[in-house]
């Protein structure tokens, strides 16, 4: 871990240490399942590893959190200058896009989106982690809603691969007319999530998610476009508290069933003033500021 180098170096060489604590490492670790913490080899490396981050939050001069929820957490453990910066994106780069340019317009032809579709998008891979079942329930149900409904997946795998994954899964069970599986480079991402009418941002509500900012949240409200996400992952409860219709608890059957009704009754949102609304939260230039402010502190 590269955060050990750098206790370290500032053991021998006495200089200021920024530590930017990206997560939960080890407990995300058990929930993916790759620490499994009733085998005992892994249970020894799990709190090998807490070790590890509680002496190294100890010794920073300064700790970079992703959300107040696990600042909170470890506040009241350590005496360390903290300050939270989310994941952010660079809203120079995932802008709004004039529905009649040129490439949008090839973009929607090529997918054969039609202009009554309604668009739900997902960025990203597909993992247990993500709550697929809790996806496809939820966007089934918009599917009942408005036949028209077209669930679009934006990731960087390729498409059977994707598909081979899904059908592995007995949550896999929407028509393929409505399912829409497109590759995408770090560059084109903006201009597919434009095509979108609502993304989703789903994750297990774990231990290890008080830390979780998700960048794609970020990402989808630079478009302006709205993004459903489940309650008490981070700070999402904050972020969204003057826009509740962004918030479901994705393991309720009942609140997927009602949001799903909200989208075509009670969603309407203007793409700009969405967007406007989180800009000072969630762009790259609010958090190059926020970096800069630490080091200054640091230095002075």
């Amino acid at each position: 871990m590269p955060i050990i180098c750098c206790v370290l170096f500032k053991f021998f060489f006495k200089f200021k240490l920024i530590f930017d604590f990206r997560g939960l490492w080890a407990d995300e670790k058990v929930d993916s399942g790759i620490i499994k913490i009733d085998k005992k080899i892994d249970k020894i490396i799990y709190y090998f590893i807490k070790r590890i981050e509680k002496y190294s939050l100890k010794k920073s001069d300064a700790v970079i959190f992703l959300t107040k929820k696990v600042e909170k957490f470890f506040k009241n453990k350590f005496d360390y200058f903290s300050h939270v910066i989310p994941c952010c994106a660079d809203f120079d780069k995932f802008k709004i896009y004039d529905e009649n340019d040129i490439y949008f317009k090839k973009l929607k032809s090529k997918l054969n989106l039609k202009s009554e579709d309604f668009i739900i998008g997902y960025i990203g891979t597909f993992s247990q982690l993500y709550l697929p079942e809790s996806m496809f329930l939820f966007v089934n149900e918009c599917i009942r809603k408005n036949k028209n409904t077209k669930f679009l997946i934006i990731t960087k795998e390729d498409k059977e691969s994707v598909l081979s994954n899904l059908n592995r899964n007995r949550y896999f069970n929407i028509n393929l007319e409505n399912l829409i599986i497109q590759n995408s480079s770090s560059s084109e991402m903006p201009i597919y999530i434009n095509l979108c009418h609502v993304t989703l941002s789903f994750v297990r509500d774990t231990f290890a998610r008080m830390a979780s900012s998700p960048t794609k949240i970020a990402e989808s409200l630079g478009c302006g476009v709205p993004v459903i996400c489940n309650k008490n992952v981070g700070d999402t409860n904050e972020i969204f508290k003057n826009f509740e219709l962004f918030l479901v608890d994705a393991h309720s059957e009942e609140e997927l069933t009602h949001r799903a009704k909200d989208i075509f009754n009670s969603f309407s949102f203007n793409k700009y003033d969405l967007r406007i609304s989180f800009i000072n939260e969630l762009s790259l230039d609010t958090a190059k500021l926020k970096y800069s402010d630490v080091y200054k502190k640091l230095l002075n």
